[in-house]
């Protein structure tokens, strides 16, 4: 067996190696930053939500300043406590002064009193903040230097980097959580879309029901009916009980008995194909069964059989129907489960 020949170092490699292995004084430092980043909010009516304050050193810290800017118009801080940021220890958070008139925050953190600092990236304090509008402002930290920064254990000053970025609170659907968007709310039902229940009777906006059809103003926003007139298409029936709410269908007409009026149904005989298209392939949009094989024509046409064609049907499918088929495969497994639950019980 051959031997490798050992790897001969030159000096230079040595060098560079040593120079590699050594800690990186010239990165000492620290940087501040927030999560989560970018900082974007679905604004709900009264939401708490908290922002994450880390910090990033190569050095060990024991103590830092900040201060926070956001902005007051669509934020309010609550409070602002110390995280369990390394090794299980909280950080101690000093009277942090809150400031909501100018959105300023401003706080010391130091490392509890007999514990070395840590190093590397790390969480120092929680801020909760309570929503209050909808727009879009900055977010970040002043700039710091000297005391106003990272200290080491020595109490030496390290330079900081902050971290600027924008808060986006966005709109969401529904502010006051009364199950109609505020879109709707707005236009048509003329209900306050910042107040759950906008007439104060203890009935949310979205469950009153203002044309007595018996449709609440979810359902008919639902229906895409009007929660201000009990007809909406003008049929004599009233909306909750139209098998078409939107269009006129004084008959009720229900030719497949699927709740939907044939005035409104797409397919009217339910076969799994839409009426406008079955009279370009030849079919009745009226009959399920075209030729009459026991198949419907859209399971035929999903086949790629012929529906016009009594001796065109699927073959690796019943012939006893749809449902016919579909029954008897479930009374055949079912009878025999039960001969076997009787086998084991003899033995």
């Amino acid at each position: 067996m051959r031997r490798q020949t050992p790897a001969r170092w030159t000096p230079l490699a040595l060098l560079v190696a040593l120079l590699l292995a050594l800690p990186p004084a010239s990165r000492a430092g620290g940087v501040l930053s927030y999560a989560p980043d970018p900082l974007s909010i679905v604004y709900r009516h009264g939401q708490l939500t908290t922002v994450t304050i880390w910090a990033q050193s190569d050095v060990p810290v024991q103590a830092f300043d900040f201060d926070v800017q956001f902005p007051a118009a669509l934020l309010k801080a609550v409070v602002v406590n110390g995280a369990m940021g390394f090794d299980g220890n909280e950080w101690l958070l000093k009277a942090p002064m809150i400031d909501n008139t100018s959105g300023k925050i401003s706080g010391t953190v130091d490392a509890r009193l007999g514990v070395s600092g840590p190093s590397g990236s790390f969480a120092v304090a929680t801020i909760v903040f309570r929503v209050l509008a909808v727009g879009q402002g900055s977010f970040g930290f002043s700039a710091f230097s000297g005391a106003k920064g990272f200290a080491d254990a020595a109490g030496n000053a390290l330079p900081g980097v902050k971290d600027e970025g924008t808060v986006a609170v966005a709109s969401s659907a529904d502010l006051d959580f009364d199950r109609l968007p505020d879109a709707f709310e707005q236009s048509v039902t003329g209900t306050d879309p910042m107040k759950r229940d906008t007439d104060g009777n203890g009935v949310p906006d979205g469950w009153e029901d203002p044309d007595h059809d018996g449709f609440s103003n979810q359902n008919e926003y639902i229906k895409g009916t009007d929660p201000l007139n009990p007809d909406t298409d003008g049929d004599v029936v009233p909306d909750a009980s139209d098998n078409c709410p939107t269009m006129p269908n004084a008959s009720q007409a229900d030719g497949d008995a699927d709740g939907i009026g044939d005035a409104c149904d797409a397919d009217r005989d339910n076969d799994r194909l839409d009426d406008v298209d079955e009279p370009a392939l030849g079919l009745d949009p009226t009959n399920p069964d075209t030729d009459g094989d026991e198949f419907s024509d859209g399971i035929e046409v999903a086949a790629g059989t012929n529906p016009l064609d009594a001796s065109s049907f699927p073959n690796d499918t019943p012939t006893l129907g749809e449902t016919g088929g579909a029954l008897l495969i479930a009374l055949l497994a079912a009878g025999g489960a039960r001969r076997i639950r009787r086998r084991i019980q003899r033995s």
